[in-house]
């Protein structure tokens, strides 16, 4: 039974970020663990966009919603781990096969469900999608205040202070994703 509420452990995090022998993960799969943004918004990320570079890491601004009235921005900091991952050097971080086109979700989400069943980890419906939770998870643990860990992740502040608090968290943003890179390195070095 699919367990909605459901979270990847150390081990999973580590095998499905991991070459595992001759099986080498998707870079996109490793780079969704490092900042766990929607496939859709992954896919979107090219190097026109991208203020920065692979030693330091920087911003990239993405489309997340749109409304009829306003389109709805996100800036995302890709750290520097999440960018040595990055397979190309112009265009779209991450291209199809053969490098013709930009990466589908659906094409990311096969590599990531045969690469699970190829490590017999997880779970049926498992998806680069729950990295969020982990993050989110993660964040909640270590004290990180939600408006900073759920910025990380796209969604809008609601309420009176979404409306009136027009603040939109760069600093604390850019910490949330270098610690949690540290912690992902951190797992990935010692093998857990």
């Amino acid at each position: 039974m699919r367990k909605r509420n459901r979270l990847y452990s150390d081990e999973e995090l580590v095998a499905f970020t991991t070459p595992q022998g001759d099986d080498i993960p998707h870079p996109a799969i490793i780079c969704a663990a490092y900042c766990p943004m929607r496939a859709s918004e992954l896919m979107r990320l090219n190097w026109n966009d991208f203020d920065g570079n692979r030693k330091n890491g920087g911003w990239h601004e993405v489309l997340v919603k749109s409304e009829a009235e306003e389109e709805h921005i996100v800036r995302f900091f890709p750290t520097p781990s999440f960018m040595k991952n990055v397979p190309s050097d112009s265009g779209y971080f991450f291209m199809g096969r053969h490098g013709r086109k930009v990466l589908s979700a659906n094409s990311l989400a096969e590599s990531f469900r045969s690469r699970r069943l190829r490590l017999g980890v997880g779970q049926m419906f498992d998806g680069v999608h729950t990295f969020r939770k982990n993050l989110g998870t993660w964040a909640q643990i270590n004290g990180i205040p939600n408006e900073h860990w759920q910025s990380c992740l796209g969604h809008s502040v609601g309420g009176l202070t979404g409306t009136y608090g027009l603040y939109q968290y760069a600093d604390e943003k850019k910490d949330v994703w270098e610690r949690w890179s540290r912690h992902l390195d951190e797992l990935r070095k010692n093998g857990v």
